[in-house]
């Protein structure tokens, strides 16, 4: 008999609760994946010497190992008393969403609310796509770090929005405010792929603004649309 494999996500200051969904599901039969390190619970002290880049090194190893563990689940089980979801929870739900894992929750989350986070998640991480290849044609050194992409047929990808092939194109930052070579990065790309880029892209924001203090300005891009027939 193949055993339901479940992540539980949520904000590590909810040990008590962690350890009692994880009790109650194993006691069901299911496979239970938790966190490794509770950086808001009894493992604080791992930040203590910490400094700020240091300490945002530390979290992506822990971000990156847990989205791990939902790729290898069938669903994940948010840890949410009283409604609370950060910021970090909220990317796991949307990646979990977006491959097709099943979500379960302490406190419902309607389908609306996980498909508007969604919504809005991919559109900033679309902004992000194309000011990123913007800054590698033009200003590398306003990228502060925050470069995200995947390999795609041995060709680094920087903008899913294009084609592989089009990433080293001259001209390829403008090529994504231009409808005929807009793509689906889901279609092209494969739903995976594209979901973890969006996670590493919203990573990759708040990131920046832990370490600066501020959001990274993020130039509007709207297509150009494509002329009706």
């Amino acid at each position: 008999m193949k055993r339901e494999v479940i992540t539980l996500c949520g904000s590590t200051r909810f040990q008590d609760a962690f350890e009692r969904v994880q009790r109650e599901l194993t006691l069901e039969g299911k496979v239970v994946l938790s966190c490794g390190v509770f950086g808001n619970g009894h493992d604080a002290n791992i930040f203590n010497n910490a400094d700020a880049i240091e300490a945002a090194a530390i979290k992506r190893i822990l971000d990156d190992v847990h989205i791990d563990k939902i790729t290898m689940s069938d669903a994940i089980y948010v840890i949410n008393p009283n409604n609370y979801i950060g910021n970090s929870t909220w990317r796991e739900i949307v990646y979990a969403a977006m491959v097709g894992k099943g979500i379960y929750s302490i406190t419902n989350i309607s389908q609306d609310r996980i498909f508007s986070r969604m919504d809005e998640e991919t559109q900033l991480t679309e902004r992000f796509a194309s000011w990123q290849l913007d800054s590698i044609a033009h200003n590398p050194y306003s990228l502060a770090g925050a470069t995200v992409s995947f390999t795609h047929k041995g060709i680094e990808v920087y903008d899913p929005w294009i084609r592989e092939t089009q990433q080293g194109d001259p001209w390829a930052w403008r090529m994504h405010r231009e409808a005929d070579y807009q793509i689906d990065p889901r279609k092209h790309y494969g739903k995976r792929k594209f979901a973890r880029y969006v996670f590493e892209a919203m990573q990759a924001l708040d990131e920046y603004r832990t370490l600066h203090g501020s959001d990274l300005f993020l130039p509007y891009c709207d297509p150009i649309e494509k002329p009706q027939v």
